[in-house]
């Protein structure tokens, strides 16, 4: 999925997005255009929009914006 369009389907604000990448399992929480969380492993990390959450570097050292044609949705 390329990152246009998952990052419409964060802001479809319809469910929780639960991926794979590189045999790691991960959920990003949606809850309104203000907060955005994801989980990983063993973390949480919370974002006030979607270009945060799109470019923060917590996913093995990428961002979402880098790996999305790369994730495996569930």
């Amino acid at each position: 999925m390329n990152k246009s369009k998952l990052k419409k389907l964060i802001l479809s604000f319809t469910q929780d997005i639960i991926f794979s990448y590189n045999n790691k399992e991960y959920c990003i929480n949606p809850f309104n255009v203000k907060k955005f969380e994801i989980g990983t492993q063993n973390n949480v990390f919370e974002f006030s929009s979607i270009e945060e959450l799109m470019s923060a570097k917590i996913i093995d050292g990428k961002c979402l914006n880098d790996i999305s044609e790369n994730l495996i949705i569930y």
